[in-house]
């Protein structure tokens, strides 16, 4: 397993090359003054509102007499225009508070690049997106919001010192929130370093049968003992404590794709999971939080082993633990959020 930073640089440097079109009924004229496509890498973990701002100003001349809602605050220089634009891409309104990789891993495929975005100014779906405005401010207020929610899962309560957020100053929120929009890793991960930090907790040692142990010599009365093994929930546990989460956030989505009935959730599926069983102390495993998370669906033909889990585009081995993936493998909003896509037959 690679250490957790490298993982989080990974996954912060993580794009998707994009291309952008206006919608073909909302151009000028007969098509002849057609803007050509934007092609841009936009990275996995941001949100689109905030890579398009330059594109959406740039579209305004292509686009219809009565298009927008608000032609004259759009072609203002503010830089942050109030407006109702939206996106789709194969005719699915792609909703705007979502990550940009989760919309991928939901919709599309690596396989199929660049991914077509198309971009129109007119008949906001409302009943499927949020209401507008669509803004930097808009998504700088959920993604504060979502960040929240996390802390609170993870710090309240459990003898800690309570949710990380009250206790950051006003500069270090401004320094955290412009990390995560500027995309500079350092400045974001100087701050949410410490909504990573967990609260001590006792676990059960459990070394598994195929684990080696080595002894490196005496060490006072007695011996240092190392466990040499693949397995990662023993890592963690072969100390007997370390820290942890009161809770892991973690959000399960269901792509569309190859579902051949109606999605159990027209969102996301939460549960609280705790990093740790209640029974025996041992690390919960990615395994046990998609058993968890399919607990919370009512339909009963809806089974895991009938469908793939990817987090950032990438299968997790079941045995990963739950606690490892909330610390490196986290959205800058502290959630994992989780695709999951129906195994073709």
């Amino acid at each position: 397993m690679q250490s957790g930073d490298a993982v989080a640089h990974k996954i912060w440097n993580g794009s998707i090359f994009t291309a952008f079109r206006l919608a073909d009924n909302e151009r000028l004229g007969d098509g002849s003054n057609t803007p050509p496509p934007f092609y841009l890498q936009v990275p996995r973990i941001t949100y689109f509102t905030l890579v398009l701002e330059k594109v959406i100003r740039s579209l305004q001349n292509f686009v219809k007499s009565g298009s927008t809602e608000n032609d004259e605050e759009i072609s203002t220089t503010k830089p942050e225009p109030h407006n109702q634009y939206w996106l789709s891409h194969n005719g699915i309104p792609l909703r705007w508070h979502y990550p940009v990789g989760v919309l991928f891993d939901l919709y599309s495929s690596s396989a199929v690049l660049p991914w077509e975005i198309t971009i129109h100014f007119k008949d906001y779906p409302s009943n499927v997106l949020l209401a507008p405005p669509v803004n930097r401010a808009a998504v700088e207020a959920f993604f504060v919001a979502t960040l929240k929610e996390a802390d609170q899962l993870k710090h309240r309560g459990r003898g800690g010192s309570g949710p990380v957020f009250d206790d950051i100053q006003s500069e270090e929120k401004c320094q955290l929130l412009n990390g995560f929009t500027q995309h500079r890793f350092d400045l974001f991960w100087s701050i949410n370093k410490r909504f990573m930090q967990g609260a001590p907790i006792q676990s059960k040692a459990v070394a598994p049968g195929n684990a080696h142990i080595s002894k490196d010599g005496d060490k006072g009365d007695g011996q240092c003992t190392q466990i040499v093994t693949e397995d990662a929930a023993t890592l963690m546990t072969s100390i007997g404590a370390m820290k942890a989460f009161r809770h892991c956030p973690f959000r399960l989505y269901f792509s569309p794709l190859n579902l051949n009935t109606v999605s159990p959730t027209k969102g996301f599926i939460q549960t609280l999971i705790s990093p740790f069983n209640e029974s025996d102390s041992t690390p919960v495993t990615f395994s046990d939080i998609i058993i968890a998370l399919f607990g919370r669906i009512r339909a009963k033909n809806f089974h895991p082993e009938e469908f793939t889990f990817k987090v950032h585009g990438v299968e997790i081995p079941p045995e990963t633990p739950a606690q490892w993936m909330c610390e490196w493998m986290a959205y800058p909003d502290n959630f994992v959020h989780i695709v999951a896509r129906k195994r073709e037959e």
